[in-house]
């Protein structure tokens, strides 16, 4: 049981706690999995990553991915984002041992093989597509272009898939919501039934928010996010320690250095 009189229980913390009284259910998976679960789950393009991760290289956070990494993934493809944990301003957050200064939320990312459908508990549900690599526009301007998600053949790259966390402001998910629903009615005005491309195709639904909470996934999240920060701390040491030694070598041959020289023969 918490002390909500601590000062380091954060909101969210708290509602998990109120979750466990009121539900039975919740408690159950609560004790079976031992973490807070994912809260909601996104589908949305690569765009509305790459405008989050922009977003996620202008704070002081350690989670992100290279920008020219994101910018080779084919832009209209889909894939998962998980919403984990939410630190407000003036909280304490457990993973950086530290009172944070903004808004934030730090979520998990599924690259998936494919279009991703759905996401379920265990996994995200994706349909194959390949594309014509005799097709000389769609070879240059995808194919070519986009080689995290194209093979040279057309297939899909399955050695880009995966998952990641970034850490972004909260009011991006504000953003994600504004940008769907603006996608969505753009679809609705059109009554075209054809698909001039992937993603006028995942505009059509694809693109929405779950709500449904995701444990088991959530599981490994909480450990490697206290394995990187950790390993990013002890990174960190080696590297104060070896400037150190150095400092400390430089001395020595500085010393000695003069010792020779002030009783030369």
């Amino acid at each position: 049981m918490i002390d909500f009189n601590d000062e380091k229980i954060t909101e969210e913390q708290k509602q998990d706690t109120l979750l466990q009284q009121i539900d039975p259910v919740y408690k159950e998976k609560r004790i079976q999995y031992g973490v807070q679960p994912f809260k909601a789950s996104w589908i949305i393009s690569y765009r509305m990553l790459e405008v989050l991760n922009n977003n996620a290289h202008t704070n002081e956070g350690i989670f992100d991915f290279y920008k020219k990494d994101i910018a080779k993934y084919d832009p209209s493809m889909t894939l998962a984002l998980l919403e984990g944990e939410t630190i407000r301003e003036g909280e304490w957050d457990r993973f950086y041992n530290c009172w944070s200064k903004r808004d934030y939320i730090r979520c998990m990312v599924m690259f998936p093989n494919g279009i991703l459908t759905n996401i379920t508990e265990k996994h995200g549900e994706t349909f194959i597509i390949e594309l014509d690599p005799e097709n000389e526009e769609v070879f240059k301007n995808k194919i070519c272009k986009y080689p995290n998600t194209w093979n040279i053949d057309g297939s899909l790259n399955e050695e880009t898939t995966g998952t990641g966390i970034i850490e972004f402001d909260l009011s991006m998910l504000d953003w994600l919501d504004k940008e769907i629903k603006s996608k969505r009615k753009q679809k609705a005005e059109d009554d075209d039934t054809e698909y001039e491309d992937l993603e006028e195709l995942c505009n059509e639904g694809l693109y929405r928010k779950i709500e449904r909470k995701y444990w088991e996934m959530k599981v490994y999240f909480d450990k490697t996010v206290r394995e990187k920060i950790e390993g990013k701390d002890e990174k960190k040491k080696v590297k104060d320690n070896r400037r150190s030694n150095a400092r400390k070598r430089k001395n020595k041959r500085g010393i000695k250095r003069s010792f020779n020289q002030g009783f030369s023969v």
